[in-house]
C-alpha cells in the first residue's frame, strides 16, 4: 500500500461556499464535544508570557482568535482565506507551508486546521 497525498478540498473553495460552511459547522461541533478550544485557551493563558505574540494556523473565521484577544493575548491569524470582517489584529493571507516568519512568535497554534 502506497500513501497518496491529495490537496484538501477546502483549500480550493471560497469561504462562503456551502461545502465550506458545512465543514466548519461540523468541525465546531466536534471541537465543542472534545473541549479543544476551552483547553487551548486555558493552556495559552498559563504559558504565553507578557509581550509574546501568538499566531494561529488556519485561523479561518477568527472565532478562536477573538477569544484569545479577549484574554489579552496578542494574536495574529494565518490562513489562505482573507481575514474575517471583524478581525481586530494582523492577518497573514498565505499558505502555512510557505510562510517564513514564525520566529517572532512565542507560540504557533492551530485548532480546526488539524482536523482537515
Amino acid at each position: 500500500m502506497q500513501r497518496t497525498l491529495a490537496p484538501e478540498i477546502l483549500d480550493s473553495l471560497p469561504p462562503h461556499h456551502p461545502d465550506a460552511l458545512h465543514n466548519r459547522r461540523d468541525l465546531r461541533v466536534t471541537n465543542a464535544i472534545l473541549g479543544n478550544q476551552r483547553w487551548l485557551l486555558r493552556v495559552l493563558c498559563s504559558l504565553v508570557q507578557p509581550g509574546e505574540r501568538v499566531i494561529e494556523l488556519g485561523a479561518g473565521t477568527g472565532e478562536l482568535g477573538l477569544q484569545i484577544a479577549g484574554k489579552g493575548i496578542a494574536h495574529e491569524g494565518l490562513d489562505l482565506w482573507p481575514p474575517p470582517p471583524d478581525w481586530p489584529a494582523r492577518w497573514h493571507t498565505a499558505d502555512l507551508r510557505a510562510f517564513a516568519d514564525y520566529a517572532p512568535y512565542g507560540a504557533v497554534i492551530g485548532n480546526l486546521i488539524f482536523h482537515q
